[in-house]
């Protein structure tokens, strides 16, 4: 056990030496937009199931990367939107090594005479979803491009470009969006504050891992950059990337299935200590070939600042750029007690360190009883067990898809 730990720990200083080291060269030089990561069709054709891109444009100008997995029967599909978490890509939808253990192909493969529209947006800022049509250049992104970088953006730009993208293309009036991690952050902001509108359009609304406070987190990750204050956190990263297209990740990566449960020890110091036998080592070296997709700095120092204030609050600037931005001194509060609708199905872990049991609760207590029609904790699951873990498909995703099949509505 001791020596798991330490090679845990040792791979942990390791993963955050390569963001710091990233952050350092990026003060020197611009970001690339690097070429060798894996297309994410490539995992889902290799899966059995067709695929294709399409490029989401938000309001403000990001271009995001959505990967689609197109109905066998799109007169009679339903669409289903799945975004992904923090760091995090759309490959975490089809990252296992088999069809029936993922919630992307299992939704497309529904034996059950039921068909869906599968799609798997990129968030922006993840390296599948850096471009901004008004930042051309990499030179050109300067610090407000960065700053454009954070799940309040997320929440009040790309999830309606998504779902108008999405109803758009499919000719349907509603949908059920599936988020993870972030993924439920940006939704539950946008329902109860940002766009209390968008819910008329969301038929269900699943939150796996959900996350709106972060007060109790355990994760390494948050704990140790938490213990910088905000200027140090910039100086020691800069103020642009926070790990996108890490090299020394995806070196690390390569050695998985060679060193026993060192890659998986490490990741539980971040997520949470889950069952080891839902994972495999060989599994981590597929999905680190697309993860992490990353994220910015700015994104970063709001999560930790709604772990170190236990709120649920939209990014503080400070006074004179709140003034500007929100036109109060300090930033404002999201409201859980106004997200009436639409029907919300929670799915949390016992082990989740991200977003612990005790935040959760705290989540529950906040949105109306009404709106929730499921609130199931799973026993032993941490974080990523979600969407990587090895029996989701038999402890998690039936009842998605059972309460999927109930609450959609017009096909």
């Amino acid at each position: 056990m001791r020596v798991h730990a330490a090679a845990a720990a040792a791979v942990m200083v390791l993963a955050l030496t390569a963001a710091l080291t990233q952050g350092a060269l990026l003060r020197r030089q611009p970001p690339s937009l690097s070429t060798d990561f894996y297309d994410i069709c490539d995992q889902v054709r290799l899966l059995g199931a067709p695929c294709e891109h399409h490029t989401i444009t938000t309001a403000d100008g990001f271009e995001l990367l959505a990967i689609r997995i197109p109905s066998t029967a799109p007169t009679t599909s339903y669409p289903v939107v799945l975004q992904h978490g923090l760091v995090d890509s759309a490959v975490t939808w089809v990252a296992n090594a088999h069809a029936y253990q993922n919630l992307g192909t299992m939704l497309h493969a529904d034996n059950s005479g039921r068909t869906y529209d599968v799609w798997m947006p990129n968030s922006r800022g993840n390296h599948y979803s850096m471009a901004n049509k008004n930042y051309p250049t990499e030179d050109s992104r300067d610090t407000a491009y960065w700053q454009s970088i954070d799940m309040d953006l997320m929440a009040k730009y790309d999830l309606p470009a998504v779902i108008d993208y999405v109803l758009n293309a499919t000719g349907r009036t509603t949908l059920t969006w599936v988020g993870h991690s972030q993924g439920t952050w940006q939704a539950f902001s946008a329902f109860s504050t940002v766009h209390p509108s968008y819910a008329d359009k969301v038929d269900l609304f699943v939150a796996l891992a959900p996350v709106a406070y972060v007060g109790h987190s355990t994760s390494l990750l948050l704990r140790i950059i938490a213990d910088l204050d905000a200027g140090q956190i910039i100086e020691f990263l800069g103020f642009k990337e926070f790990l996108v297209n890490d090299w020394l990740l995806r070196q690390i990566s390569k050695v998985c299935p060679d060193v026993g449960h060192l890659c998986q020890d490490a990741l539980d110091l971040v997520f949470g200590h889950g069952n080891p036998a839902n994972r495999n080592d060989t599994q981590y070296a597929q999905i680190l070939r697309y993860d992490p997709g990353g994220t910015s700095v700015n994104n970063m120092l709001h999560w930790v600042q709604e772990l170190k204030r236990d709120t649920y609050a939209m990014h503080d600037y400070g006074r004179a750029t709140n003034e500007q931005k929100y036109h109060q001194a300090t930033a404002p509060s999201y409201h859980l007690s106004q997200m009436t609708k639409p029907p919300t199905a929670l799915f949390a872990g016992t082990s989740d360190a991200l977003a612990d049991p005790q935040d959760v609760e705290v989540l529950v207590s906040q949105v109306p009883p009404a709106a929730i029609v499921n609130a199931t904790y799973v026993d032993g699951y941490n974080h990523m067990d979600f969407v990587w873990g090895l029996d989701a498909h038999t402890r998690v995703y039936p009842k998605i898809m059972q309460l999927i099949a109930q609450y959609k509505r017009g096909v």
